[in-house]
C-alpha cells in the first residue's frame, strides 16, 4: 500500500488478476524490488499489503422445466384412430371400436368382460360386444373420459342447459355401471350444482339408486329449505295477514 494514501493501493504496482485452480501451485503474483519498496512504500519502516480475493462459483445453468403430461393427449390421438382398435362396442345400433387393453387398465367390469377367467376357459378373446339400455353419445363420453381422464368441452364448460344435467346424469349410470369411482363422483359433484325445483326429485332418486350421497344430502337439503319457505303462515302472521 502507498504509505501517502492508505485506502487505495499503488496503481503502478498493481498485478493482474490471477485465477487460481485446485492444480496451481503458483503464488499468482510478482515479488517488488527491495529498492521500491524502501523508497516509497515503507512508512516508520512498516509498509502494508492489500490482497482482494475473489471466489469465484461456478453457477449451473438451471435445469429447463419438463413439458406437462401429455399421456391423454397422445391417448386422445389413439382413441380418434382406427390404430390397434381391438373390440367393437354395439351401442344403440351405432358400432364403437376401443382397445381392450385400455379399458381393461381403466374398470374392472371392462377387465372382468374382456379378459375374465371365463374367456381364458373359452379360450375365445370378445371383439364384439353388445351394450344395452345406453345410448351411443353416453357411450362416446364415457370412453373419452377412460382415454383422456376428463370431461369433453362441452359437458365440461359452464353450460347451465337441460341437456347437459340429462346427459351427467346418464353419464354417472354409466360410471356406475362399469366401477369408474372418479368419472362418478366428478358426475356427482356437477350434479350438485344443478338441484332446483325441477331436479330435486329425479337427483333424489338417483342418488339413492347409485349410492351418491353427496347428492342425496344436497337434495334433501335444497327441499328442507324448499318446505320451510312454502310453510302456511301462524297464527299472529294470519291475523296480521287478514284485512
Amino acid at each position: 500500500m502507498d504509505s501517502a494514501v492508505e485506502e487505495e493501493p499503488v496503481q503502478s504496482i498493481r498485478i493482474k488478476p490471477h485465477t487460481f485452480s485446485n492444480t496451481d501451485q503458483s503464488r499468482g503474483c510478482d515479488f517488488i524490488k527491495r529498492e521500491e519498496l524502501e523508497s516509497s512504500l515503507l512508512k516508520e519502516d512498516c509498509f502494508g499489503v492489500r490482497c482482494d480475493i475473489v471466489i469465484l462459483v461456478n453457477h449451473k445453468p438451471p435445469l429447463q422445466a419438463p413439458p406437462p403430461p401429455e399421456l391423454h393427449r397422445h391417448l386422445e390421438k389413439l382413441l380418434a384412430s382406427q390404430v390397434g382398435k381391438d373390440v367393437t362396442f354395439e351401442v344403440g345400433g351405432e358400432l364403437l371400436t376401443a382397445h381392450r387393453c385400455v379399458l381393461a387398465a381403466r374398470s374392472s367390469v371392462f377387465m372382468a368382460e374382456l379378459f375374465g377367467p371365463e374367456k381364458e376357459e373359452e379360450g375365445a378373446i370378445m371383439d364384439h360386444v353388445k351394450v344395452g339400455d345406453m345410448e351411443p353419445e353416453v357411450f362416446k363420453v364415457l370412453l373419452h373420459f377412460i382415454y383422456t381422464d376428463s370431461l369433453p368441452d362441452e359437458i365440461d364448460g359452464n353450460d347451465d342447459g337441460t341437456n347437459k344435467v340429462e346427459m351427467v346424469q346418464r353419464l354417472l349410470v354409466a360410471a356406475d355401471r362399469y366401477d369408474m369411482k372418479r368419472l362418478k363422483v366428478i358426475c356427482e359433484d356437477v350434479l350438485c350444482g344443478f338441484v332446483d325445483v325441477s331436479t330435486a326429485a329425479t337427483m333424489l332418486l338417483l342418488a339413492a339408486k347409485h349410492g351418491c350421497q353427496r347428492l342425496k344430502e344436497a337434495c334433501v337439503t335444497f327441499l328442507e329449505d324448499l318446505l320451510a319457505s312454502v310453510q302456511e303462515p301462524g297464527d299472529d302472521e294470519a291475523c296480521l295477514a287478514s284485512p
